[in-house]
């Protein structure tokens, strides 16, 4: 191995656990920065030796580079480290690639459970990383990792040490929240677990809207969680959740292979949800031209069915219904009876139009009233009280019937553009799905294809 990506941790002393951690991170700094040598602690045995006189060895640097990314792929995440650190062997990167090179052998040996080897790279990579470019994800692992081992005096003191290494004043966004076990929970952090609530409250409704629209929707619904009502009792949850991760992480339980296998199911479904989002928003492009298209083609769907608007007269009680009856009768104004007997904001919520098949606000019966709204005509008021919620009796004047009519492009594009959207989108999974079969050389024995993949392979 070459001596930039070569090192050990300095031997053991009986001496108290800070101590000799501190010992460490000096001298691992120190050996970063003057590229000293030492024993590797991931061993080659792939490559031949590096150096002038150079055995040759089974395969070059630039294979073990594809080796290893097949091996992560796969998740065999020790082989992969090995395979990372003996291309480094055979060809140091360039010194801006060091960092991440020695962060990705780190974060395999972590994945594979090779706490201690990990954390030494971690801790190398975080000497070598001069722009702290992979500085948050380098704490994480270090600190998942001293978790792991049960080592938590120490986590407390990297969680301090790493907090220290911040240069200037902290923004805002930087200042801690609290702190757990010396570690401080930041804005930032709380931020992004409002915004990742937020994506799974929304992700039932956001299939078929635009990226940014995406983005709007999901900004827009972190910012009501982050209201002063809401957020006290989330960043509480929120506290609670990464206290119980860490004791997950200290008793083991992520070491049963039924867990490791769940924990390598969900990286498999953020990768393939990442990916696809990245993959649709550069992919899944409508112009103007498209929409009116399908507008033009699927007129049929936009079609805004017979409606009506009514007025209501909402009496609170039997005395207030009988009121009012009795000034109908005598003749005076639906409007002035409404302003006189009837609770104005339950009269409000009648503004909006009624469809055929929709639904009357506030009535017991819906199917009932809307039938006989129908049947009015526009100025008639009904002869009938419905009854409503909590005791209250409601009566209508029919104001307006819109006959059924064709929805013009401007009042049906949202529809347009979200049924669009969702035929480009199947139709371009399909042919990303076709075009990494044919990649990666996929072959299923034993069951015969069907659906739309069937029909393109088929024969002409």
């Amino acid at each position: 191995m070459s001596d930039a990506m070569k090192f050990t941790l300095p031997p053991g002393k009986s001496a108290p656990a800070w101590r000799g951690w501190v010992l460490a991170v000096i001298t691992l700094v120190l050996g970063g920065a003057l590229g000293f040598i030492a024993g590797p602690i991931v061993h080659a045995r792939w490559a031949g030796s590096a150096g002038t006189a150079a055995k040759p060895g089974l395969i070059d640097a630039a294979e073990l580079a594809t080796l290893a990314e097949t091996l992560e792929k796969n998740q065999l995440y020790e082989e992969a480290a090995n395979a990372w650190a003996e291309a480094s062997a055979l060809a140091p990167p360039p010194e801006g690639e060091k960092a991440e090179r020695l962060f990705r052998i780190g974060k395999n040996l972590h994945l594979a459970g090779r706490m201690e080897s990990a954390i030494a790279y971690l801790l190398a990579a975080e000497a070598a990383d001069r722009d702290g470019q992979w500085r948050q994800s380098i704490d994480r692992l270090v600190l998942e990792g001293l978790s792991v081992l049960g080592k938590e005096d120490v986590r407390a003191y990297q969680a301090k040490r790493r907090l220290s290494l911040a240069t200037g004043e902290p923004d805002d966004a930087d200042k801690p929240l609290g702190e757990i076990g010396g570690e401080p929970i930041t804005e930032t952090q709380f931020r992004g677990y409002l915004r990742r609530m937020a994506e799974h409250m929304l992700a039932p409704t956001l299939g078929a809207t635009s990226p940014d629209a995406r983005d709007e929707a999901i900004e827009a619904q972190a910012e009501r969680l982050a209201a002063p009502e809401y957020r006290q009792q989330i960043l509480q949850q929120y506290i609670a959740g990464e206290v119980m991760v860490r004791e997950a992480l200290a008793t083991g339980v992520a070491e049963r292979p039924d867990v490791r296998e769940a924990i390598a199911d969900a990286r498999r479904q953020v990768l393939l949800s990442a990916y696809l989002d990245d993959y649709l928003a550069s992919s899944l492009i409508l112009d103007e031209t498209d929409v009116k298209n399908a507008y033009e083609a699927n007129k049929a769907r936009y079609v805004a069915p017979e409606a009506i608007r009514v007025e209501a007269i909402v009496a609170v009680d039997d005395a207030a219904r009988t009121a009012a009856s009795v000034a109908i009768e005598a003749g005076t104004a639906f409007g002035e009876v409404q302003a006189k007997f009837s609770e104005a904001e339950a009269s409000d919520a009648f503004a909006a139009w009624i469809p055929r098949d929709g639904e009357v606000p506030l009535v017991a019966d819906n199917e009932a009233a809307l039938a006989h709204l129908l049947a009015l005509d526009p100025g008639e008021v009904s002869p009938k009280w419905f009854a409503g919620p909590d005791g209250q009796w409601i009566r209508f004047r029919l104001a307006e019937r819109r006959a059924e009519r064709q929805e013009t492009l401007d009042e049906c594009r949202d529809a347009v553009e979200a049924d669009l959207r969702m035929e480009k989108q199947a139709a371009l999974l399909r042919q990303l799905e076709q075009t990494l079969r044919a990649k990666y050389d996929v072959v299923i024995h034993g069951v015969p294809e069907t659906g739309e993949l069937a029909k393109e392979a088929a024969p002409q």
